[in-house]
């Protein structure tokens, strides 16, 4: 026989399972059925069509009230709004969504009798919203708590002596703040009216000022020049990063006291942009360095803080040199007439006859009086192509404007056009590895590396640079059997030296 003591511990046990299913399914619990009849019937509370509204008003218990008011263009039935009393621009589809939101509910549940409004937090609501129709009759709608699961909202409307439930989302509209209406768009600069443009990059010292030039008379999309600290077109990297600060369009306006900038990287901003216009006035954007996914900033058009996502805003960190159109001298093959080049002892003339293309038949370019239409292989490539492309198609590699160099040049081209032009190229030994860059006399603040001049691509036609192809070619047509002479191995590349 069991002892009375085994018996008691299950008796206890069951006695309190007991206990717990009749608070759960007797005792009334503190949920949507605080007191009185609940009816869980879909039902349509309240429908006031945006059309309709002239003054829509969100009171609140603690922050700023939001009002606004609208005006209806009789000719074609389109409404604006704006803020009560304030000429800040605001976004009329943000604010269509949130009038709309806010003056219409239905509800997923109805409390009648409710009793103690307190216990919805509607006897002093957190959120009054008045809505005033254009046929002076107005209405308001009394916003509470959120539910006791957080799925939804009290709510009830004047004259109105049941409460209701909603969705939550009305609730969180309520506590929008103007912040969140404000226009995103804050700038609609027109290049037209541009002088200059200035962008400035903390993190390398970056400090260009470009101008916008017009494209094909237009200057919707323009392209750029940089005019200081060096001379030379910037590319479409730059201009795509331009064109998207001058049509600025922020994520969101963020609440960012004067205290917290250091927080936001906005005490000292990573990136500026400066427009100066053509009346003398200018336009400022500072950004915050990339942070968590998103750049904050200001704007010398607008009040307060904003910030960017990262997956609208990209490319501010590109190296200068992409965004730069680096070309030291391009052109094309029907443009020029001749280029002569000379290092040390050496001087040659390549001199070009061309009407489309290095490969069309009838082209001629000769090379110290010499054919130069020498091919890889036949029907291939030539050499004449080689040495034309590694001259026109060398590159910048950096920027070095602190430097001073004197013209002491160590390696020359001149390039002399169809229409007559002359362009001299100087390369000025810099260190053992690069060379400053002249052109027609002048420091371009650029320099360029050995291997843009004296660098060879062994079994690659466009990795020679431009005394190396030079040297190449002579090879080439040294060499030739029937036109044809094989580019040379990365370890028999005969004849190509610095």
């Amino acid at each position: 026989m069991k002892s009375v003591k085994s018996l008691i511990i299950p008796g206890a046990i069951l006695l309190i399972l007991i206990i717990t299913a009749i608070i759960y399914f007797v005792v009334p619990k503190k949920q949507d059925e605080n007191s009185g009849n609940v009816s869980n019937e879909s039902v349509s509370v309240l429908n006031i069509s945006n059309s309709e509204i002239a003054r829509f008003a969100v009171n609140k218990k603690d922050g700023d009230d939001i009002v606004l008011t609208s005006v209806v263009d009789s000719s074609n039935g389109s409404q604006t709004w704006s803020l009560e009393d304030s000429d800040t621009e605001i976004s009329q589809s943000a604010v269509s969504s949130y009038v709309s939101l806010l003056s219409s509910y239905v509800a997923s549940s109805t409390i009648s009798d409710p009793g103690s409004l307190a216990e919805y937090h509607l006897d002093d609501p957190d959120f009054t919203i008045e809505i005033t129709k254009f046929d002076g009759t107005s209405q308001k709608v009394f916003v509470g708590s959120y539910t006791f699961d957080n799925s939804g909202v009290y709510f009830t409307v004047e004259g109105d002596t049941n409460v209701y439930i909603t969705a939550k989302l009305k609730r969180d509209y309520c506590e929008y703040t103007l912040l969140d209406l404000v226009a995103t768009q804050v700038l609609d600069i027109d290049f037209a009216d541009v002088d200059t443009l200035e962008f400035k990059r903390d993190s390398d010292n970056v400090d260009i000022v470009t101008v916008p030039v017009a494209v094909d008379g237009s200057f919707e999309h323009p392209s750029f020049d940089v005019i200081a600290p060096f001379e030379c077109p910037a590319n479409g990297n730059y201009e795509n990063i331009v064109e998207y600060i001058a049509s600025l369009e922020v994520s969101k306006f963020e609440d960012i006291s004067s205290d917290d900038l250091a927080s936001y990287g906005l005490d000292d901003p990573a990136f500026e942009f400066i427009f100066t216009m053509d009346d003398g006035s200018e336009i400022s954007v500072s950004l915050s360095s990339n942070m968590n996914g998103k750049y904050y900033g200001y704007c010398s058009e607008v009040e307060g803080y904003f910030s960017i996502s990262e997956l609208t805003f990209n490319g501010v960190d590109t190296p200068l040199m992409s965004l730069l159109d680096s070309y030291i001298a391009m052109y094309d093959a029907p443009d020029v007439s001749s280029i002569t080049g000379t290092y040390g002892d050496t001087t040659f003339e390549f001199v070009l006859n061309i009407h489309t293309s290095m490969s069309e038949d009838n082209a001629s370019a000769t090379l110290n009086a010499r054919n130069a239409y020498v091919r890889i292989v036949e029907g291939g490539r030539s050499y004449a192509s080689i040495l034309f492309e590694s001259i026109v198609g060398m590159q910048y590699s950096g920027v070095d404007t602190e430097a001073d160099p004197e013209l002491e040049s160590e390696l020359s081209y001149r390039i002399i056009t169809n229409d007559y032009a002359i362009v001299d190229i100087d390369f000025v030994v810099r260190d053992d590895n690069s060379y400053y860059v002249f052109r027609d006399g002048e420091y371009t603040g650029f320099y360029v590396m050995a291997s843009e001049l004296f660098g060879y691509g062994a079994d690659d036609p466009y990795g020679y640079g431009s005394w190396a192809a030079y040297e190449l070619t002579v090879t080439a047509i040294e060499n030739s059997i029937n036109g044809v002479y094989p580019l040379p191995g990365a370890d028999d590349a005969a004849g190509v030296s610095q």
